[in-house]
């Protein structure tokens, strides 16, 4: 996003990324808890939200909503038209302390809640710890085609 000119913004409870890369914004600390003003085009959580709220591994506090709580904050920063690129392990619902969690029938109604799915994808040689080789859609039952269609 930097390189095509964007201004970027970053958030992340370890400050590495701003000692390594510079031309953006960077805030420190939980992004639950954490001030960001809202008006943002694009949102991109890439293999981070599956790990809200599970403490021991990042430095990130035990909250069992966190990750819920991170995507409803996601919703609030994003302009009415603005979009989410989000990445998350998609299979059987299932938490893998501290590591994250993968998202299935019982979670990922919930997860994406609010949300409009455009488009998704699968990339199966990313498949662990629960991922399948169906998308979202099959994950939940077929229950988000009507709302997708519509």
């Amino acid at each position: 996003m930097l390189a095509l000119g964007y201004e970027v913004v970053g958030v992340d409870l370890d400050a590495t990324v701003a000692n390594e890369i510079s031309g953006f914004t960077f805030i420190q600390g939980d992004f639950n808890r954490v001030e960001v003003t809202d008006g943002f085009d694009v949102v991109v959580a890439c293999s981070a939200i599956e790990h809200f709220g599970l403490s021991g591994r990042y430095g990130s506090a035990e909250d069992e909503d966190g990750d819920l709580k991170a995507m409803q904050k996601i919703a609030t920063l994003l302009k009415s038209q603005g979009q989410l690129f989000l990445t998350i392990p998609v299979g059987t619902d299932m938490v893998f302390r501290p590591w994250h969690r993968v998202y299935g029938e019982g979670r990922l109604k919930s997860l994406l809640d609010g949300f409009e799915i455009e488009e998704e994808g699968w990339e199966p040689e990313h498949a662990q710890g629960g991922g399948r080789e169906d998308g979202a859609f099959e994950a939940m039952g077929g229950a988000f085609e009507e709302d997708a269609a519509g």
